[in-house]
């Protein structure tokens, strides 16, 4: 919890603010406890006018009472003045401290490589930046606004309670009674307390987790509704979630059995102190009666300051979990860096020298002894089965992932020597799977290029056979794409995927897969512009389509993470048995031979 509040607190800024605040909260405490003792003088000032022998006149004891009561009205106002603006300013600065927070956190997650995305779940991501931040937010809300506060009352009435002795006319030992038993209560309760708060965290961390897994089901569920449904699993779903979701119940009903102490304990050392101050009180010599009375209004904001200050333990052990969980991402050191000052891509040629590649250590490597040399301007076709490969070799050009074996060079330099915004500007890469943010075609397709202008959304819209469908909406480049581009079809997507790639005018373009959604005509269409428009690119189509390669200069063809064959379409009917397989399959013996000719 310290670092999260480390994190977000100590600038200059931050401090003054957390002064101002404490200053407040401190005034209007010692307000609270001059209140009391301000009765106090005012019930002395009575009892000495009642008192026959002092002989005092009745306009002695209303000018007094007035002054008294006139600086006890100053007081209040002071104290309503000083607790709006430390409730106020401590509740706007918890608020401001969260909302950096999770500025922080979430400032983190872009710097991730997709091997640390691996590490983090996407549940757990969401929950930490909605779930977790909140609570975060509750906990600096209370601190600010109650836990201080708490604090001065309860060590603000200790002191206003030693000054009460203190002030008496005579002092016996027995005076030092009612100090020490706040003191043994309070200290006995904060033990006792402190035990329950500490098994209680461990459930609300666990509670967390829990609240992944029903994240995680929840959203695989929604994402997946049209998958469920047509495989007609709705109910075997929906059993599956109520195993999670009883999981998540039982976590979180033991975590609120075990806080559920808290308040009855409170109750209970109320009640006990206020009958031991009564009985001390009385039975006490030493202690009059108006000091008593004092007595029991100091000692009840001790208590209403204990009572404050376990709401506030209560809410930051549970507050503990999430800021465990935020710390872990905001101390993670994402496993792909990148050298200050590093080289930059003059050209667009590509090397690969002994790469083998594993996404853990633990399984199997997916890359063996890669080895090849892509020449300046060459369009690459690379092919194979479902698992050869295909992705995690143009996804380590473009270094998503690091490798531990073997060397990949980019314009001649290693990688891993190249600077960030040189490989991200001049490699663009159309996957698969392809992503769409809310907003409009164009702002989608000015995530390749920030300043694109309408011409140049033209000009990549038309090579990516996307322009005829988006003049066919009512808006045309600015009609709105919803969530996940739910509004366009798979090979919509494909295609603005594809412009946006294109609007970069990369060094090196790597469409992985792109076309599988399109039909053949659109598919070649796409693939004549970038092969009639590589003048200075160098270009990798991955595809599982004969169809999709067979024009490219060179096509590799993979199996089992090995390169098998490399050559032309024709050279690799003849000489890789593999590339044969896979061309009888999708046009046919006759289709084959044709080809061959």
């Amino acid at each position: 919890m310290w670092y999260v509040v480390k994190n977000v607190l100590f600038n200059k800024k931050n401090i003054f603010y957390f002064l101002i605040v404490i200053s407040f909260l401190l005034a209007q405490t010692a307000c609270d406890i001059l209140l009391p003792l301000m009765l106090t003088k005012l019930n002395g000032v009575i009892q000495e006018w009642a008192n026959p022998i002092n002989n005092h006149t009745d306009s002695w004891v209303i000018n007094r009472a007035l002054i008294i009561s006139g600086i006890m009205l100053g007081v209040c106002i002071v104290e309503l003045f000083c607790g709006v603006m430390g409730e106020l300013l401590g509740t706007r600065l918890g608020i401001k401290l969260a909302g950096q927070l999770r500025y922080n956190t979430y400032s983190k997650i872009p710097k991730l490589s997709f091997a640390d995305f691996d590490h983090f779940k996407s549940s757990t991501l969401l929950t930490t930046l909605t779930t977790d931040i909140q609570a975060i937010q509750n906990a600096f809300v209370f601190i600010f606004r109650i836990g201080f506060r708490s604090l001065f009352l309860y060590f603000g009435g200790i002191i206003g309670v030693v000054a009460i002795v203190f002030t008496q006319e005579t002092i016996s030992s027995s005076s030092w009674l009612l100090p020490t038993i706040m003191i043994a209560i309070s200290l006995s309760l904060f033990v006792i307390l402190g035990f329950v708060m500490f098994k209680a965290t461990k459930y609300h961390r666990l509670s967390k987790f829990a609240t992944d897994d029903v994240n995680s089901s929840i959203q695989e569920n929604i994402l997946g509704v049209r998958v469920v449904k047509s495989f007609n699993l709705q109910e075997k779903q929906i059993a599956k979630f109520n195993i999670i979701n009883e999981r998540m119940r039982k976590i979180t009903t033991k975590s609120f059995v075990i806080s559920m102490w808290v308040f009855p304990i409170i109750n209970f050392a109320l009640t006990a102190t206020i009958v031991i101050i009564l009985w001390v009180g009385t039975t006490n010599q030493s202690i009059s009666i108006t000091n008593v009375s004092t007595l029991m209004s100091i000692t009840t904001l001790v208590l209403i300051g204990m009572m404050l200050f376990i709401n506030v333990i209560l809410l930051v052990s549970m507050a503990i979990g999430s800021a465990n969980r935020i710390k872990n991402i905001l101390q993670y050191k994402p496993t792909l860096t990148f050298v200050k000052d590093g080289k930059k891509i003059e050209n667009n040629t590509v090397e690969f020298k002994d790469v083998s590649f594993r996404y853990h250590e633990t399984s199997d490597y997916v890359l063996k002894n890669i080895n090849f040399k892509i020449k300046e301007n060459e369009t690459i076709g690379i092919i194979g089965g479902t698992g050869a490969g295909k992705s995690t070799l143009v996804n380590l050009i473009a270094r998503m992932y690091d490798i531990k074996t073997g060397e990949i060079l980019v314009s001649n330099h290693n990688v891993k020597e190249i600077d960030e915004v040189s490989l991200r500007s001049k490699i663009a890469l159309s996957p698969q799977k392809v992503t769409l943010f809310s907003g409009t075609i164009a702002s989608n397709l000015r995530f390749g290029k920030e300043n694109a202008t309408i011409e140049e959304m033209t000009e990549a819209a038309k090579a990516a056979q996307a322009y005829d469908f988006i003049m066919q909406k009512e808006n045309g480049f600015d009609s709105v794409v919803e969530q996940r581009g739910s509004n366009f079809s798979g090979g919509q997507k494909q295609r603005l995927s594809i412009a946006r790639a294109l609007i970069m005018k990369p060094k090196i373009l790597i469409l992985d897969s792109s076309t599988s959604a399109l039909d053949m005509i659109t598919e070649k269409a796409v693939n004549d512009y970038i092969k009639s428009s590589n003048n200075d690119r160098t270009t990798l189509i991955v595809s599982q389509r004969i169809s999709g390669v067979k024009d490219a200069d060179r096509i590799f063809v993979l199996d089992k993470g090995e390169i098998v064959g490399i050559g032309s379409h024709k050279e690799l009917l003849k000489n890789c048995s593999q590339y044969y397989e896979i061309a009888l399959s999708q046009m046919g013996e006759e289709g084959v031979q044709n080809e061959m000719k």
